[in-house]
């Protein structure tokens, strides 16, 4: 997987949580690093780019796109 990266950023993240007693953010941390793996592994179904025009609230977002590589 080119971008496992992604999967130790957040396990990093995680493990500084744990240290410091935040087990609430380090359990989000874990559904994170799951979902990523998923969808990492699932990176062939996505289009190369996906245009964002609206965001979940409703509000038109500046100038993005998401471009993913093959």
């Amino acid at each position: 997987m080119p971008h496992d990266w992604m999967i130790h950023v957040l396990a990093d993240i995680r493990e500084f949580a744990q240290q410091r007693a935040m087990y609430e953010l380090a359990e989000h941390l874990d559904d994170a690093i799951m979902i990523a793996s998923e969808e990492l592994s699932a990176g062939s179904e996505t289009p190369n780019v996906t245009s964002m025009n609206d965001a979940p609230n409703g509000r038109p977002l500046e100038s993005a796109a998401i471009v993913t590589h093959n």
